[in-house]
């Protein structure tokens, strides 16, 4: 057993100091856990009445680094799982519970408290007593009710779950308003296997228990290896025990059930009578709101992995569920609504091109039309999207994989050729176009083709060494190839050729320096340049010159 380090006995005595916390005995090394453990009494008084609960600490070693847990204590703990709980069960052989208080996260969440006063990580004097301190307040706050108030984030209840499988739906805001229209409580789903986890399950359409179409998920073409099928139940509200505790049991969720009014008999006989292969998967689902008390927003689902033979007795085998709706993937993008809804051809899937439409999937475009008639090559790998899985393949169809490996609802019409007269009806459906070629002849080209109505035109280039990006936008039904010659010709210099850095022996192959940094420099610019051209509506010609090299200050 190792020592007691001196920082966390420091701690101990300042902890001592929270007002409500009484420390029960010294620090005891758990070998099982590795950790060290205290027993602390917490009281709180109302209306003369003192309402007493036990908590085991968890304290790393590295104290006051590393890790602290508050967790009930199985003699005279908090019984439940509340809200900002992880689910509350005895552990064989532990002096604790598995309840872990969510102080954190309690603390800063809440809409109604400040976020100020931050964890003092390296002070040994402070930290433990600043947990003690809101393991205190969570345990004032469950005793006046008032853990959870309207207007504060909704909070799912902890679910224990596998990661064996995870099955992936695409509920949303503008789902809910079909699921609230709909009749039936159950039915049959279908769905396939992701390309590249078959651990991965994709729910593509839910059904009703005869057969007529609910709704289909809009998934983009995925090559998955075999498909699977299910049965999704819907209830009221939250499938949940009072406090907030998610069932875990078949005995408990029939109880939860039996709450809200909702018949377990007919779907536990409807399951019974169904195939094992056509019940994989329990899909138990419930509207949710974003706030406490608030409207509902969409539906969550819960996913239960059936057994081979039902008794309806036991643990509930919970699986993970991501919901991968487009509005979901792309909250973290920051691009705007305006952009993300357009639908983008980019001519050129080099470098710049495919780092371009990496960009835009990545941040919500999820309609793309991809030309370029090149093969990807070995010497591309220094500064391109692509891998070595991808030489030899065209660069539009290549990067139209790479585009669909990264989104589930993205689609994506790759042309593997140079863009031709020909063309002109694929870019009339798109209402951006980027030309990221680099050649005259390809902006000449774009000035020829008459789309029937205005549409955005970017071409975005990069000079000798990729020092410098060009970026030139305009509205209209073409590009103005003279306006952009005249506005780009000041900025160019003589061309320079790559002298002896040639790309292998024979004939002379020089190569194009340039950083990989430089461009996705070069591709943030570019689109910083179109989103803001975009919101101000600037209809008139404009060339955007932006430095690709950082400006280092001492």
């Amino acid at each position: 057993m190792p020592d007691m380090p001196v920082s966390l006995a420091s701690g101990l005595r300042m902890a001592s100091l929270v007002p409500g916390c009484t420390v029960l005995e010294s620090p005891t090394w758990d070998e099982h856990v590795e950790r060290w453990t205290l027993e602390l009494l917490i009281s709180i008084e109302r209306n003369r009445v003192t309402h007493e609960s036990k908590w085991i600490v968890l304290v790393d070693d590295a104290y006051p680094l590393g890790a602290i847990d508050v967790l009930p204590a199985v003699d005279g703990g908090m019984g439940g799982t509340r809200w900002h709980q992880k689910l509350n069960r005895t552990l064989r052989g532990r002096r604790w519970s598995n309840g872990r208080l969510c102080l954190v996260d309690w603390w800063q969440a809440a809409q109604r408290r400040s976020a100020s006063n931050a964890e003092p990580f390296t002070d040994p004097d402070l930290r433990l007593g600043w947990h003690l301190e809101r393991a205190r307040s969570w345990v004032e706050s469950a005793v006046d009710g008032t853990l959870i108030l309207p207007g504060d984030p909704f909070e799912l209840p902890d679910i224990p779950h596998s990661n064996a499988i995870t099955v992936v739906h695409d509920e949303s805001d503008a789902t809910l308003v079909g699921w609230s229209l709909l009749e039936r409580s159950m039915g049959r789903m279908r769905g396939f296997r992701g390309p590249s986890q078959q651990s991965t399950l994709f729910v593509s359409e839910f059904l009703t228990w005869e057969g007529a179409l609910v709704r289909k998920a809009p998934w983009s073409p995925m090559q998955g290896d075999g498909t699977w099928a299910g049965v999704w139940w819907l209830w009221p509200s939250p499938a949940v025990l009072p406090p907030w505790q998610a069932p875990t049991t078949w005995r408990e969720l029939k109880q939860a059930a039996t709450m809200q009014g909702v018949s377990v008999g007919p779907v536990y006989d409807a399951l019974r009578a169904c195939p094992p292969r056509e019940r994989r998967i329990l899909l138990l689902g419930y509207p949710m709101p974003r706030v406490w008390r608030g409207a509902n927003v969409e539906v969550h689902w819960c996913a239960i992995q059936m057994p081979q033979k039902l008794y309806f007795r036991g643990p509930i085998d919970y699986v993970d569920v991501s919901n991968r709706h487009r509005e979901r993937l792309v909250a973290r993008s920051g691009l705007s609504a305006a952009l993300r809804s357009r639908a983008v051809a980019i001519i050129g899937c080099a470098a710049l091109g495919s780092t371009i439409a990496e960009l835009l999937v990545r941040q919500g475009i999820n309609r793309f039309v991809l030309f370029d008639g090149e093969a990807f090559e070995a010497g591309n790998l220094a500064r391109h999207i692509l891998d070595l899985s991808h030489i030899d393949s065209n660069k539009a169809e290549a990067v139209a994989r790479r585009l669909r490996s990264i989104s589930p609802t993205v689609h994506v019409l790759p042309i593997g050729e140079a863009l031709a007269m020909t063309h002109a009806d694929v870019l009339s459906q798109c209402d951006v176009v980027v030309d990221c070629t680099g050649e005259d002849d390809v902006v000449a080209l774009l000035s020829r083709i008459q789309l029937p109505s205005p549409r955005w035109f970017v071409s975005a280039s990069v000079d000798y060494g990729a020092e410098r990006t060009f970026v030139y936008i305009e509205r209209g039904v073409a590009l103005s190839h003279e306006i952009m010659q005249t506005k780009l010709t000041p900025h160019i210099g003589a061309k320079r050729f790559g002298g002896d850095i040639v790309e292998g022996t024979g004939c002379w192959r020089p190569t194009f320096p340039g950083s990989l940094a430089a461009i996705w420099i070069a591709a943030s610019s570019s689109l910083h340049a179109l989103e803001h051209a975009m919101a101000q509506q600037d209809r008139w010609p404009s060339l955007h010159v932006y430095s690709n090299t950082p400006q280092w200050q001492a």
